[in-house]
């Protein structure tokens, strides 16, 4: 399930966003290893910047 998130940033600005996530789906079920991606989008220059992360065993 996709969540988006708005900020606007001034020029030069910079924000740090700490997200925790247990790691379940929406059922409440484990999330299985796998890769997802987050996507970051400066919507005045037009650019979309991927972040990628695994979810392992070890994390749960």
């Amino acid at each position: 399930m996709p969540v988006e998130r708005e900020m606007v940033l001034a020029p030069g600005e910079d924000e740090t966003t700490e997200i925790i996530w247990n790691q379940r789906d929406k059922f409440g079920r484990p999330v299985r290893p796998q890769t997802f991606t987050l996507w970051g989008t400066n919507l005045g220059a037009g650019e979309s910047i991927p972040l990628q992360f695994v979810v392992s065993e070890t994390n749960f």
